[in-house]
């Protein structure tokens, strides 16, 4: 188990002390994101879902709550090591991380690390997609005032985030500009995770993808095609620059003459709509007009920032 804090300021409550309502909702949010962050890192979406959690993911989501000491409000949290319970298992190694792997964190940490990528704007990291933007978002209606602040800090992995007013309005400027899930073709070579019967890969000559499989494709069905060139049909999820993350399968073939053209992944372009949902969601004002202009500049919008907010009026 590794120990986390969790430090709330300016809560207006004494000093060592919580109400039962905000406990519950903070820790309900916590083991929320925790799943969201968890199921994408290993399965490629952080969708949340309902039923039965898997083995694996309901042993990383056993929280304790060992402490409420002084010093504002802080809570103790205990969480289990990933190494320990993704043993069943063969969780991913992402690509940007080379050969570090996340083994040494909990889901909780993995979660405070999610946060400071979107904090910080990383729009090319696979740990963030527009499912887990969204729930990040709600921590926003927890803390209510302006003046209050969470702090979620891990010792033990030099880990800690600060959620305050400023770091949610870059967080929905980051979910608005992230591209919804698409509709993708892609073809490549079929290889088996092993310890998993829910999840495969295809390996292009860019990336290696995660291909999840849906209850009504079983793995059976897939066994005769592992090792061979494919064609993949289904759900793209998108990072939010619009890369590829993971397909959810809905389809699968041999590959043939005429799927040459899906070899490559393809560029995924955002259309000018999503530069002018980014200006009303931070109501212009909150947006540096040098930073649309660029952005406009790249998307070869025509119009003036000025003629894009009155169009929108």
């Amino acid at each position: 188990m590794i120990f986390h804090s969790i430090r709330l300021s300016d809560f207006e409550m004494d000093e060592g002390t919580i109400a039962l309502s905000l406990l519950s909702k903070i820790s309900d949010q916590l083991i929320r994101i925790s799943e969201s962050t968890l199921r994408l890192y290993v399965e490629g979406n952080s969708h949340l879902k309902r039923g039965k959690m898997p083995d694996w993911l309901q042993k990383s989501l056993e929280f304790k709550l060992t402490g409420i000491t002084k010093g504002s409000t802080v809570l103790s949290i205990e969480a289990p090591v990933l190494s320990e319970t993704l043993k069943s298992i063969q969780y991913p190694l992402f690509n940007e991380l080379d050969s570090k792997d996340y083994s040494r964190d909990t889901a909780l940490s993995l979660a405070m690390l999610a946060y400071q990528k979107a904090i910080s704007e990383d729009c090319e990291t696979d740990l963030l997609d527009k499912a887990l933007l969204g729930e990040m978002l709600v921590f926003k209606d927890i803390l209510g005032s302006e003046k209050r602040r969470i702090e979620m800090d891990c010792p033990s992995l030099a880990r800690k985030v600060i959620l305050e007013k400023s770091s949610f309005d870059k967080i929905r400027v980051l979910e608005s500009a992230t591209p919804e899930p698409i509709k993708i073709k892609l073809s490549g070579k079929l290889d088996v995770l092993k310890h998993s019967n829910s999840l495969a890969e295809i390996i292009t000559s860019q990336k290696r993808v995660k291909v999840k499989l849906p209850d009504n494709i079983g793995f059976d069905l897939l066994k005769p095609l592992f090792g061979k060139d494919v064609t993949v049909m289904g759900l793209a999820n998108l990072n939010p620059a619009g890369q590829l993350v993971s397909i959810l399968l809905s389809d699968i073939h041999p590959v043939n003459s005429d799927d040459s053209f899906f070899n490559a992944i393809p560029p995924v372009l955002k259309e000018t709509t999503d530069i002018k949902q980014l200006i009303v969601a931070q109501k212009y004002s909150r947006i540096k007009t040098a930073e649309i202009s660029k952005l406009a500049e790249e998307l070869n919008i025509t119009e003036s920032v000025e003629e894009m907010i009155n169009a929108l009026r």
